[in-house]
């Protein structure tokens, strides 16, 4: 059905663009901590993450300069 499948993709558009959303808010509160001299460690206990995953979004914002 086609109504079917253009609500299904409208859905997933929906989804991605809150994740992207969520992703970006966290990036920020990464690269705010990181700014107040928090250890990736700590960082990464903070959001529930490793601590190689925090220096890789925090190099991964470098690049995008």
């Amino acid at each position: 059905n086609y109504l079917f499948s253009v609500s299904y993709a409208v859905m997933g558009l929906i989804d991605t663009v809150r994740i992207n959303r969520e992703a970006r808010a966290r990036r920020v509160r990464i690269i705010a901590l990181r700014a107040k001299g928090w250890t990736l460690e700590a960082i990464g206990d903070k959001f529930g993450i490793s601590r190689e995953r925090v220096r890789q979004i925090l190099e991964k914002v470098n690049h995008a300069k």
